[in-house]
Order: C-alpha cells, then sequence, then structure tokens
C-alpha cells in the first residue's frame, strides 16, 4: 500500500501541475505578451469572435496557439497596467445577472465570486477556488491585448470546443470539433429593464 502511495506521489510531482499545498499564484506561462495590460481597473465581460477561416486552418493541424492580430507579441516588450495608458474597450453589452463580469488585477484574471480564472489540467479555461482545483496548469499571466482581447502569457488565441449543445474554452487546439477564437472584452453597462429584454 505504500508502495503505490510513493508510486503516486511521484507521479503527480512528475507532471509538473499544482497541488493543494503550492502557491497557485506562480502558475503562469514563461512569456507575456507584448504591449498586455496586467491590471485593468473597471470590471469587464467577455464576447467570443471566431477567428477568420484563414487563421483557422494555420491551427487545425499544429496545436499551437499564438497571436494573429496585428499586434504580434514581440520580445523585450513588457506588461503594463491599464490606467497607466487608458486602455479603451470598444465594445459594450448590458450587465445582468447572468452576464461573466471579470476583472483583471496583476495578471490575475477574476469572476464576481471572487474565483480565479485558470487552465486545468484538461487545457480547459475556468473560474475555481480559490484556490483553483489541484492540476491547474496556470491561474496567472492574464493580460488584456492593446486591442481589447485577453491574452494568456503570449497568445490571445482561444479555442472554443464543441460539447453536446454547448461549448467549453481552451488554450490550445484538443479535438476536430475546436476552432480558433479571441475572447473580445467588452465593458459592462447598466442597462434599463426594457433594453436588457431587447437584448435577450
Amino acid at each position: 500500500m505504500q508502495f503505490r502511495i510513493a508510486t503516486f506521489a511521484a507521479l503527480l510531482a512528475a507532471t509538473g501541475l499544482v497541488s493543494a499545498d503550492e502557491d497557485w499564484t506562480k502558475l503562469a506561462p514563461n512569456s507575456t505578451y507584448a504591449g498586455g495590460y496586467i491590471t485593468y481597473e473597471s470590471t469587464f465581460g467577455i464576447s467570443v469572435i471566431p477567428l477568420a477561416e484563414e487563421n483557422a486552418k494555420k491551427f487545425e493541424h499544429d496545436g499551437q496557439t499564438g497571436s494573429t492580430d496585428g499586434a504580434a507579441p514581440s520580445p523585450g516588450s513588457s506588461p503594463v497596467n491599464a490606467e497607466e495608458t487608458h486602455l479603451h474597450l470598444d465594445s459594450v453589452a448590458c450587465k445582468t445577472g447572468s452576464a461573466l463580469e471579470l476583472n483583471l488585477t496583476d495578471s490575475i484574471l477574476r469572476d464576481a465570486h471572487g474565483r480565479i480564472g485558470s487552465i486545468v489540467a484538461n487545457r480547459q479555461f475556468q473560474f475555481d477556488g480559490p484556490p483553483p482545483q489541484a492540476g491547474t496548469i496556470y491561474a496567472n499571466g492574464w493580460s488584456l491585448t492593446p486591442e481589447g482581447n485577453l491574452a494568456l502569457g503570449d497568445s490571445d488565441v482561444f479555442f472554443q470546443c464543441l460539447s453536446g449543445n454547448f461549448y467549453n474554452l481552451y488554450d490550445q487546439y484538443i479535438a476536430p470539433q475546436c476552432s480558433p477564437i479571441h475572447l473580445k472584452a467588452v465593458e459592462l453597462i447598466y442597462c434599463p429593464p426594457a433594453v436588457q429584454g431587447a437584448q435577450a
């Protein structure tokens, strides 16, 4: 029995994933998005923006992630705080009880319930904790690009993968039913009830 426990513990340690006792704030990619904003003072939502067909094809076979817009990451640039340069989100949505409301502080992404935005062991993007669930790969390293896309490390490309009649989000291409997307940050504003009903 002790051999099994020791073997299991060794396997867990070899995976490089977080355990419940580790400092999850250090779980960040090795690189950052050039010019990315690591803090955004207001809350915001996200909108899924499918990438153009020509960009989608390059991800289907190699499974790599990366930036696809004109502000590609470059070495030597460092992340900045949005309040220093006044990042302005150009899209808005009504703040409702069902809207995913996020905040970004020092590269940590949280939802309105204080749960941590993370990439878990199966590469899925979800909110847990704090702390994030055991096996989390990344819980730090988030930023907003100058174009207002959510980024993790040096990539602003995520993948939506069909699962039944809904989509899960991932940081990598994992299956044929996945397609590359940007997660566009949107400003959440108060809307009168009549406007909220019209959006539904």
